[in-house]
């Protein structure tokens, strides 16, 4: 299947279109609970994976634009906002610069 097909005429993987009527988010709602019970993540939301998706083609060296256009990001700051900075992501940071040496 071609990327193309997954984005559809909207240009990204993401709703791009009006929500459905509540009976029928209800239903979403039922099946994506019981999708993260029967994965052991209870309580994980929708967004929850854009982030890590989002973290995990940044920490890939995937470009920024192609990361945006792949997740369906439309502005540079909201997408930013998924591509959450840890303690860890600034620990590794002055790690690598204390591996490239003084050189100053």
């Amino acid at each position: 299947m071609a990327l193309a097909d997954l984005h559809g005429a909207g240009g990204c993987l993401h709703l791009d279109r009006p929500l459905p009527p509540c009976d029928q988010l209800g239903t979403f709602r039922k099946a994506w609970a019981a999708a993260c019970k029967e994965a052991k993540l209870p309580g994980k939301l929708v967004h929850d994976l854009r982030r890590t998706a989002v973290r995990n083609l940044v920490r890939a060296n995937v470009n920024e634009q192609v990361a945006m256009w792949l997740t369906g990001h439309k502005t540079r700051r909201v997408f930013d906002r998924y591509n959450i900075t840890t303690e860890a992501d600034l620990s590794e940071a002055v790690e690598k610069l204390g591996k490239r040496g003084s050189g100053a």
